[in-house]
């Protein structure tokens, strides 16, 4: 039970390092042909931004300068919300990207017979 009641602690500790391996992973899965174009723009700003959020999460800055020790959980809640954001946008990018780009700007016009 002692190892369970020090989880909050432990991934406390650890949380930065994850998110900056998880963002440096997430910056170089992107497809291959994508990464000569904007992709790698879109996902290198992905991953700086979830790296900066683990920054101002461990030094209490930020979103996180109000969290007292005792509100743990709450910071790490919010750092939570605030990396899936990222990774939802760079999810919508990365679906933008993916379309055709007939697909991607509809056209007022019919099709040509």
């Amino acid at each position: 039970m002692r190892a369970i009641a020090r989880w909050p602690e432990v991934l406390v500790a650890e949380l930065p390092g994850l998110l900056a391996n998880a963002a440096s992973v997430s910056a170089g899965r992107h497809d291959g042909a994508k990464l000569a174009g904007r992709g790698t723009s879109s996902c290198s700003r992905t991953a700086e931004a979830i790296e900066e959020e683990a920054n101002a999460f461990t030094l209490g800055i930020g979103p996180y300068s109000d969290f007292e020790a005792d509100r743990t959980g709450e910071a790490l809640k919010l750092l939570t919300q605030r990396v899936e954001d990222r990774r939802h946008e760079q999810r919508c990018r990365r679906q933008q990207l993916d379309q055709p780009t007939d697909q991607a700007t509809p056209s007022s016009q019919p099709p040509a017979a």
